[in-house]
């Protein structure tokens, strides 16, 4: 048995395991991770927000009904018991509440990285807090999985295997500048809702949210001034919401979007897994995702999946992309899902770059990467600047998917970090 995927961090369907015996593997949660628990927590009531103790159970079970408040509104947070992977801040799992892609209310999870809290830091050096409240980045993660098990804010403090991106971030806030909210995306962490994978609709919402939940944390001031960071699925995500932000989050003031090896050509992705049997896990992934958001997506898939992409669709649903299962007989497509509809319009309406960005734009990929191709990031980029967003795409000579990551994730530390300071970007779109 092989993975579903590649690697957790990578949106590479290169690795497909194309078996011929079909065997019941159940999901299970990342070894060692805290799982959900089934006890039903009391819900809140409007207005209050829950405080967790590091042990408390119940705090994945979103409360039902949901509070009747405005979408970004924090209703509960949990301490991370202390390790060395929590040093860098006051590591916290958060819930608070989000859109789905039509527009229904729902909770979703994350993990807050933060500066002292009512005079408390776990590092040695406590940074002070800067005039005006901290700034917000509001980080997207790369690709984990479908199953709720998959949620980075789960994998910590642990190994933190799913949660890379925070390492290569939380700097920031021992630097004193920024504080940093990591959306775990919607249906990840919490139970039943299903994960919308590559719906930009959804991701954006989720993560401008997470800023404006995070802002209603107590004992801590944090300003409006936001900047949006993300790698491969998260990048597609920091760039909706940094293009749903002036309508979606108006109060929210965008300063910066950094998409690294954003996967935004979602059409481009879910066909070329019709043509290419090896990329075909990418494009069953998407259609999962797609019809866990739309009902008319979830009809539809009978028009392009076999029995056996049916089948597929429902183990990938239940696991993570590493996790390792056997695979029904392929072929899982029988038509192009980017050449049907509904599936061609709803991948349409989740490609940005259909309205102006909120703030100067840098993406930022290696060369030579595979997964998420280099000639879509160009077409991205060459859409951004036809609606004259300001855009520095930037290079990095010799990188794969995998290898540009962390680098990726420091230029973006260092460019948030100049813009703040009052540096003009650099805009690459007449060059």
């Amino acid at each position: 048995m092989m993975p579903i995927l590649h690697r957790a961090r990578l949106l590479s369907a290169a690795a497909l395991l194309a078996t011929t015996v079909w065997a019941t593997v159940g999901p299970t949660p990342a070894a060692g991770s805290p799982r959900p628990a089934t006890v039903p927590p009391t819900g809140p009531a409007s207005g209050a927000v829950q405080a967790f103790t590091v042990d408390q159970p119940g705090f994945y079970e979103a409360p039902n009904p949901l509070p009747d408040v405005p979408h970004g509104t924090l209703l509960r947070y949990q301490p991370y018991r202390q390790t060395a992977l929590t040093l860098g801040g006051n590591y916290m799992r958060i819930m608070y509440t989000s859109q789905t892609a039509t527009g229904q209310p729902v909770a979703v999870t994350g993990v807050a990285v933060l500066g002292p809290i009512n005079g408390e830091f776990p590092g040695a050096r406590e940074p002070e807090q800067p005039a005006g409240g901290w700034g917000v980045l509001t980080l997207g993660h790369g690709s984990v999985g479908m199953s709720m098990f998959c949620a980075p804010s789960l994998s910590l403090p642990d190994d933190g295997g799913r949660a890379f991106e925070l390492s290569d971030v939380d700097r920031v806030v021992r630097d004193g500048q920024w504080v940093v909210v990591a959306s775990d995306f919607e249906g990840l962490g919490t139970p039943g809702t299903g994960h919308p994978y590559l719906v930009g609709q959804s991701a954006g919402r989720n993560m401008l949210d997470a800023a404006l939940a995070i802002g209603q944390f107590p004992g801590i001031t944090i300003s409006k001034t936001t900047a949006a960071v993300g790698y491969s699925q998260g990048g597609g995500a920091a760039l909706w919401a940094g293009e749903l932000a002036a309508a979606y989050a108006p109060e929210l003031q965008m300063v910066a979007t950094v998409a690294g090896a954003p996967a935004t050509e979602v059409g481009a992705l879910a066909g070329a897994g019709f043509h290419d049997r090896e990329r075909s896990p990418l494009t069953l992934s998407i259609l999962a995702g797609f019809a866990t958001a739309y009902p008319q997506a979830a009809g539809a898939l009978g028009s392009v999946l076999t029995k056996s992409g049916r089948t597929m669709v429902d183990v990938i649903n239940q696991h993570c992309f590493a996790d390792e299962v056997a695979a029904p007989r392929p072929p899982y497509l029988r038509a192009d899902p980017a050449a049907s509809e509904p599936f061609a319009g709803l991948f349409a309406e989740n490609t940005p770059g259909q309205a102006r960005q909120s703030s100067p734009v840098l993406i930022v990929q290696g060369d030579a990467d595979e997964n998420v191709p280099v000639d879509q990031t160009a077409t991205l980029a060459a859409r951004l600047c036809a609606l004259g967003d300001t855009v520095e795409r930037r290079m990095l000579p010799g990188m794969n998917h995998e290898l540009a990551a962390s680098v990726a994730m420091r230029d973006a530390v260092e460019w948030i970090e100049a813009i703040r300071s009052g540096t003009a970007p650099v805009n690459t779109c007449s060059g």
